[in-house]
């Protein structure tokens, strides 16, 4: 599921199971991670290896023609 940001965000906005990070189990996989932005990448269903472990992503994308 690797994208860029922008459909990263755009995805966990519209992700009705998104779930912040916390600090203290985070994971940095980004370099534009930042705290309390709205992005897959600080959603605590998304993987170190960058895939939802819930399976949104795809559904999301694909209802709301993000590509």
């Amino acid at each position: 599921m690797r994208s860029d940001s922008k459909t990263y965000e755009e995805v966990a906005k519209n992700c009705s199971a998104f779930a912040p990070v916390t600090s203290k189990n985070s994971y940095s996989n980004s370099t534009s991670n930042t705290p309390g932005q709205i992005s897959c990448v600080n959603c605590k269903h998304f993987t170190q290896e960058k895939y939802c472990e819930l399976d949104l992503y795809d559904e999301i994308v694909e209802d709301k023609k993000l590509f």
